[in-house]
């Protein structure tokens, strides 16, 4: 969730260091998105259902053209897009933001499990992190703690 809004925020901040650098924003923008993009593809974390997913997607994707744009932002001009390509990374970080408030939204409002459910949920949480030791009447239950 943090992905959403600390990595538009950081590069727009970076790129502020120096306005009049296309070399500063190139070059944080292509780290920071690529960076997230890959975060985002190993935590594999999307929210439930279609809308979740969908905007999981959409953040690896916005991150991959972000991060393409500003290795080569001479695509722009071969689209036939007549604006500078920091405005385009502008949209897509836009877009970017906007899908992470969606997901926190649905974060927000999503159901928890209901009674029994989490009661069982809890149990298990409870149980897998118990220490497990050799020996002990945990693993041999009414043999005590017997050493040969």
């Amino acid at each position: 969730m943090a992905l959403h809004f600390s990595l538009p925020g950081l590069m727009g901040l970076l790129a502020l260091v120096n306005p009049e650098s296309a070399t500063l924003w190139r070059v944080t923008f292509a780290i920071a998105a690529l960076g997230g993009a890959v975060v985002l593809i190993a935590i594999h974390g999307p929210a439930r259902g279609t809308l979740g997913l969908t905007a999981y997607i959409l953040a690896i994707v916005l991150y991959a053209l972000i991060g393409l744009l500003a290795i080569a932002p001479g695509i722009v001009s071969g689209l036939g897009i007549g604006t500078a390509p920091v405005r385009v990374e502008a949209a897509l970080l836009t877009i970017l933001v906007f899908a992470g408030v969606n997901v926190a939204w649905l974060l927000l409002f999503e159901e928890a499990p209901s009674g029994r459910a989490a009661l069982a949920q809890g149990a298990e949480a409870r149980q897998a992190s118990l220490p497990r030791q050799s020996g002990t009447s945990q693993d041999n239950p009414g043999e005590g703690d017997r050493r040969s």
